[in-house]
């Protein structure tokens, strides 16, 4: 049995990375994953990287490390964030930039995957919020809609960038009927078991920069025996965090957001 401690966008948060790190190893996880964006937004980038490395943390590409590891065209990206993250090129070296580089867009582990925004095209950075999404941005990747060939090599992956934490089920395509996607209701540090039979995308929430009006960090722990997926709210120290980023010159407003989780 391994308890894993699944990790999502952090974006440079280094108080809150931290704070989660410890809150992990207090519950017996053993090994860190994460389902990308370990910068931008905060001002604490290198100190991630690092703090990721030491833990052993294994992940996929966000699409902020892509743009600070890849460097491509910054397009339809928030005024905000582009000053983040032009700020953070400037700021981390040439082997954070390599480190980040060499990260995949999909990472499979045994009986699970990771990927940070979907499965369907992970190069798009697509948004999944709702079931329509989900089923769209996700699940057709798994089978195909017409066939019901199954084109996915795991029935469970965990996924980010939203930053809304979430678990979507399909049903086991069957050529007889359609399989709806549902979306499951969680509640405050609940406890969701991931049943044979269905299809999972599990989003862990964000560990740097929640934003589903509860400013505390949020990761996820799965035990690969019990399929058991526990989400979890962890208390940092925002005011430091908030502090960095006004004495870096980033936008004040990424700080007021963390305050107020959105």
């Amino acid at each position: 049995m391994t308890l894993y401690a699944i990790l999502g966008d952090i974006h440079a948060n280094e108080e809150a990375f931290k704070a989660v790190i410890k809150d992990a190893v207090k519950r017996g996880a053993t090994k860190f994953l994460s389902v990308g964006d370990l910068v931008g937004y905060c001002a604490r980038p290198r100190e991630c990287i690092a703090l990721a490395r030491e833990i052993g943390l294994e992940g996929v590409l966000g699409n902020h490390d892509d743009i600070v590891g890849n460097q491509p065209e910054m397009k339809d990206v928030h005024p905000a964030a582009k000053v983040s993250l032009e700020w953070t090129q400037i700021q981390v070296s040439d082997e954070d930039r390599s480190y980040l580089r060499n990260l995949s867009r999909v990472k499979l582990m045994p009986g699970f995957s990771l990927v940070h925004s979907s499965l369907y095209n992970p190069k798009k950075w697509y948004y999944t919020v709702q079931e329509n999404d989900a089923f769209w941005n996700h699940f057709t990747r798994l089978i195909g809609l017409n066939s019901k060939t199954i084109l996915a090599k795991t029935k469970i992956c965990f996924a980010g960038h939203s930053h809304v934490p979430g678990v979507f089920r399909m049903a086991e395509p069957h050529p007889d009927r359609e399989s709806d996607v549902a979306s499951l209701k969680l509640s405050e540090e609940c406890e969701i078991t991931l049943e044979e039979g269905y299809w999972f995308m599990v989003n862990t929430g964000s560990v740097g920069q929640p934003r589903d009006q509860d400013r505390r960090s949020c990761y996820i722990t799965f035990d690969d025996v019990t399929r058991t997926v526990r989400f979890h709210r962890v208390e940092y120290e925002i005011e430091k965090t908030q502090f960095q980023i006004i004495a870096a010159g980033l936008p004040p407003q990424l700080a007021v957001r963390l305050f107020y989780g959105k």
